[in-house]
Order: structure tokens, then sequence, then C-alpha cells
């Protein structure tokens, strides 16, 4: 039979660590740490009729505000980010140059895509809600990409047409 023979030191960590440690000496009095706290009560759960995303905060929808002012008007285009493809409406504030409502204004609406030479695939329709207000409803950016919005207004015999640049960033894709 073969014998194997270990150097002394390694025989000896081998040893070692084959063996329990020995305890350890108990502290004096005043090197004992205190208590540690017990820990806080966990929270009351929520009622059975309460959801948990009812407790949450409600989300904030990002709004996008466009303002173009000409020579004799102003309009400030309202609206939620869309999708590309999705329908959606926009709040259309037009007034004169001096932010002072229009009492009889002709009002028309589009969006184009200047550097592809088109526009939209749909026809949005105006509601007038106040003299100097209206709700755009039908709109539909089918494209990501650079979108001129253009308010046409006719008004004490002047005529005018009001641009705003809005960016349908590529990553609003999924609503076709």
């Amino acid at each position: 039979m073969f014998k194997f023979r270990l150097p002394l030191a390694t025989a000896l960590l081998l040893a070692a660590a084959c063996t329990r440690p020995a305890p350890m000496p108990a502290l004096p009095a005043a090197e004992v740490a205190a208590p540690v706290a017990a820990p806080a009560p966990a929270p009351a759960p929520l009622p059975a009729a309460a959801s948990p995303a009812a407790a949450l905060p409600a989300a904030v929808t990002p709004t996008i505000t466009m303002r173009a002012t000409g020579e004799h008007f102003a309009a400030v285009w309202h609206f939620t980010p869309p999708k590309v493809g999705e329908l959606f409406a926009a709040d259309l504030t037009v007034t004169d140059a001096a932010d002072k409502p229009l009492t009889a204004a002709k009002i028309t609406v589009d969006a184009t895509m200047p550097a592809h030479g088109h526009g939209m695939m749909t026809d949005p329709e105006l509601k007038q809600l106040s003299p100097s207000r209206w709700r755009v409803e039908g709109m539909k950016l089918h494209m990501h990409g650079s979108w001129q919005f253009d308010v046409r207004v006719e008004a004490g015999g002047v005529k005018e047409r009001l641009s705003a640049l809005y960016q349908q960033a590529p990553e609003a894709a999924d609503g076709i």
C-alpha cells in the first residue's frame, strides 16, 4: 500500500480546519452592545375592495402646447401626444395679435409633413366652444416625423395662415 505524507504545517492546518472553533470569551458588561430595536410593524393591509392601483397616485398625462403667432392673429394648440396612426383631438384657441377674443372668424385646420409633401389621411372637424375656442376632432398623424399644424384664419376681412411644428416621435408608433 502506498503511504502519503504531508508536511507538518499542512497537516496542522487541515486538522485545525476540521475542528470546531473555540468559544469566544464573554465580553465585560461595558462592551456589550445595546439591544436592537424591534422592527417596525408591517403596514395595515388594504381593504378587500381597494385595489393596489387605487393606492397609487394618478398618472399625469403630458400635454403638448404649441403657439403660432402671425401679424394679425395667434393660435395655441393643446393636445395629448398621440400614437402614430391614432385618432386624437386637440383644443385650439385663436385670438387677435393682442390676445383678444375673435367675435366672428372662419377657421380651418390641417396638419402636413412638408418634407414628404403630404397631409393627414383624415379630415378633422371643428366644433366652436366659444368666440375664440374650438375643439378639433379626427386628427391622425399616420407617420412619425416632423408635422406642421396649420390654422387658416379669416376675420374682419383679413386672412392669415398660422403654422406650428410638431415632432411625432418614433417610439409613439404603437397606435397603427
